[in-house]
């Protein structure tokens, strides 16, 4: 998934995509095709957002999954 916008994060991909969670969390913990695009966007939002908190305070709100450069 890509936006537009700021792209500084600690949770993008070297490419821009939106590092949204873990490929191997539980299916209840990321997006499925299952649950509709309705779901995505609301993992999309709350990913911005998440950002957008981290570019004005540092922190990361939320779980944080390792992952490397």
């Amino acid at each position: 998934m890509y936006t537009d916008g700021p792209s500084e994060s600690p949770h993008r991909y070297s490419d821009g995509a939106l590092c949204m969670w873990y490929p191997y969390d539980a299916s209840e913990q990321r997006w499925i095709r299952d649950d509709g695009p309705a779901a995505l966007l609301g993992h999309v939002v709350a990913h911005l957002l998440r950002e957008e908190w981290w570019r004005s305070t540092g922190e990361w709100p939320g779980q944080e999954a390792p992952h490397g450069t």
